[in-house]
């Protein structure tokens, strides 16, 4: 209540989990506030995902930013973390790899947000399924489980 009257106070949230801060913010009867601007980024064009690496982008193979955008997904914050003067491999080891990247928790972290309760269960599921397809009744017998219940809406 006391910050609600600074009329020179405003906050911002952000973040790529807009489900959480709708559930936990501004559903919550403490929030008094209003949305005054809703803007949802969305991944770059493969484009404009050339700008990144500005002046230096004709020096970069088309494989190597291939390399890059499969994994970043044209994200405009993974994209800036890449470093044009390393190799594909070493950038993708560094974000994705190495103690501290910016995508080593990034799965668990959103993973985690988005199915909160059930989250075990749909990460089983999603490892069973990282090595390559599999049919229901493939995924149900790796993962110890019975075909029917919970199983039957995988």
């Amino acid at each position: 209540m006391y910050f609600s009257k600074n009329p020179n106070l405003i906050i911002a949230l952000c973040g790529s989990v807009s489900l959480w801060i709708e559930k936990n913010i501004l559903s919550n009867a403490g929030f008094l506030g209003r949305i005054t601007f809703d803007l949802v980024l969305e991944e770059l064009p493969l484009k404009v995902c050339n700008a990144f690496w500005h002046p230096k982008e004709k020096r970069i193979t088309l494989y190597k930013k291939f390399k890059f955008l499969s994994v970043t997904g044209g994200v405009p914050l993974y994209l800036e973390q890449i470093q044009p003067n390393l190799s594909a491999e070493k950038n993708i080891q560094d974000l994705c790899f190495t103690k501290g990247g910016l995508l080593v928790r990034e799965f668990d972290d959103i993973f985690s947000d988005l199915f909160s309760r059930s989250k075990a269960r749909h990460k089983e599921i999603v490892l069973c399924l990282a090595n390559g397809s599999k049919e229901l009744v493939q995924i149900c017998k790796e993962l110890g489980k019975s075909l029917g219940g919970y199983s039957a809406n995988i």
